[in-house]
């Protein structure tokens, strides 16, 4: 069980800054976790060309666009973004766990459980669990920014 903190600037969950009410730009420095969190939701929402200066780093995940909710697709789906995740490494391979189960005929619940080591810095007990749904019809990837306790 690795320590995943880190201190980056703190994003809203569309992507932008998030400013203070003094008007500074927080970071992540009350809950280091979230800095590991940050970059587990913007390489999931990530497709190959987003990154510039990082061109091929991405989970792709509209490559499931039009795909059904199969069994095997779900497999692919979590092979995918486990790939993702362990070759940028974010995260390391024995502390990660990602499950995707069908929650409608377009819809599935990707759960992306990392083994973490508690610190002084971070909220965590022991596990980050995060989960997110994605939409094969549109592509959206949906997430709650309050989502500790998986599905």
């Amino acid at each position: 069980m690795k320590n995943y903190d880190g201190i980056d600037l703190l994003m809203t969950p569309d992507g932008d800054l998030d400013l203070g009410s003094n008007g500074d730009i927080n970071n992540t420095e009350k809950d280091q976790i979230a800095s590991l969190q940050q970059k587990i939701i913007s390489l999931l929402k990530s497709e190959t060309g987003d990154w510039i200066d990082h061109p091929t780093l991405a989970v792709n995940l509209n490559s499931f666009i039009g795909e059904p909710n199969t069994r095997e697709n779900a497999k692919r789906m979590e092979t995918q973004i486990k790939n993702a995740l362990i070759g940028t490494k974010i995260v390391e391979k024995q502390d990660l766990k990602v499950r995707v189960n069908a929650v409608g005929r377009t819809r599935v619940a990707i759960e992306i459980v990392v083994s973490a080591r508690p610190t002084a810095f971070n909220s965590i007990s022991r596990e980050l669990e995060l989960t997110f749904f994605f939409s094969s019809s549109d592509g959206r990837v949906n997430w709650s920014p309050r989502s500790f306790g998986g599905i």
